[in-house]
């Protein structure tokens, strides 16, 4: 086995498993890869790695892993535009990866990524019940009523409005 390739990969704070040494019954494996790189959003940042909890067991030519996963974004909320901290969490991750027969350990930490990535909600809102901002002075409506006049608006959709209201 290159050795100094694993050591290298385990030390930059990828999840590399040492599949030669798995004993048949796996092994449990939780920690903390380094900092995710950056996701090219100015609307969502992530604040560190990915925290995992996972068995990794071998099965014939394959690695079962199944566990969870979960990391934490600084994101701005779609409704109002404020700051706030977006935990994304995968209750029930599993894949399997080939191994081939000389490899003797294998990188997860592209697939963990993958993960996390899919479970980042489009429009994340910092509260479901997030008011949004005025669409008439940008006054966020979730530190009270702007003050803007109410103008009756078309009066065709007043059927429509009554049952908002409601």
């Amino acid at each position: 086995m290159n050795e100094k390739l694993f050591r290298e990969a385990v030390e930059s704070g990828r999840v590399a498993i040492d599949v030669a040494r798995l004993g048949p019954d796996g092994a449990a494996l939780s920690g903390e890869t380094f900092e995710m790189s950056d996701l090219g959003s100015r609307f969502i940042r992530p604040k560190g790695g990915i925290r995992y909890d996972l068995e990794a067991v071998p099965m014939g030519g394959e690695l079962l892993l199944r566990g969870s996963l979960s990391a934490v974004f600084e994101a701005e909320c779609a409704r109002c535009n404020r700051r706030f901290d977006l935990v994304v969490e995968v209750p029930e991750y599993a894949e399997s990866f080939e191994i081939a027969e000389a490899e003797e350990w294998i990188d997860v930490t592209d697939s963990l990524r993958e993960e996390i990535l899919l479970e980042i909600p489009n429009f994340p809102v910092h509260d479901e019940d997030c008011k949004g901002l005025c669409p008439k002075c940008g006054a966020d409506l979730n530190d009270g009523p702007c003050g803007c006049p109410r103008d009756g608006g078309d009066g065709r959709w007043s059927v429509l409005d009554a049952l908002s209201s409601k």
